[in-house]
């Protein structure tokens, strides 16, 4: 296995915004690799951070905006017309087994997290081609029905996630992510884009945040999620 960047002490202080970035960097080294040995150490403090009953919400939405990636290259074929049921099926059980589970998932190895993503989506699948109704099918996924409030924490994650993919640039994203999904003050997004953004401003930010929600806003579907779940934001 190659070494990691940073030992488990230094991994456990470090933030989420920059365990992101070495993560995404550490599954595009994989890609271009397929290694599995390949260092995964980040990706998998993120994992730790958001696999406990008494988790960290950021680290697990975080973690969905991960997953949801490997959802999008793995499902089948045939249940890709139904991709937004199955992510969403595939969030409800990810938040059951690491929140609510009598014995949650223990956070072992990323290609171990992978691995177990990629059987939930399978199984989901199958159910669902099965039922070729995904009304019914729906029902047969939840013989427990999850709580609503949980519901809205899944559908919480989803929501930014498309939130997300529809800001244009990189930078928007980013603070965007920082401040409605990771909850950071606005001087702390400030100082970590500072050796990569010198000009940024606290001012910049607070416009970047408040043309980015103006922007989603005016997409039907964003304002539909935002209005059903109540997010005033």
């Amino acid at each position: 296995m190659q070494p990691p960047d940073h030992s488990p002490a230094d991994l456990h202080s470090t933030s989420l915004s920059d365990l992101h970035q070495q993560c995404e960097a550490q599954l595009a080294a994989f890609r271009r690799s397929r290694n599995t040995q390949q260092d995964s150490s980040s990706c998998e403090e993120i994992l730790r951070r958001a696999a406990n009953r008494d988790g960290d919400d950021a680290a697990f939405s975080l973690l969905w905006h991960i997953t949801t990636a490997f959802v999008r290259q793995t499902c089948p074929p045939q249940c890709r017309p139904f991709l937004e049921d199955i992510e969403q099926e595939v969030g409800l059980r990810l938040f059951r087994r690491l929140r609510l589970s009598p014995s949650p998932y223990q956070a072992g190895s990323f290609a171990g997290y992978r691995l177990y993503v990629n059987l939930t989506i399978k199984n989901v699948c199958t159910n669902l081609h099965r039922s070729h109704d995904i009304k019914h099918a729906s029902l047969e996924f939840h013989p427990n029905i999850p709580s609503p409030s949980m519901t809205k924490e899944v559908l919480r994650h989803m929501l930014f996630n498309r939130c997300e993919a529809l800001l244009p640039h990189a930078l928007h994203r980013e603070i965007f992510r920082r401040r409605m999904v990771q909850h950071e003050e606005v001087a702390d997004i400030v100082a970590a884009l500072k050796d990569r953004y010198p000009e940024i401003t606290r001012n910049q930010v607070y416009r970047i945040i408040e043309d980015s929600v103006r922007r989603l806003k005016s997409d039907p579907e964003v304002r539909e999620m935002f209005e059903s779940m109540g997010e005033n934001e």
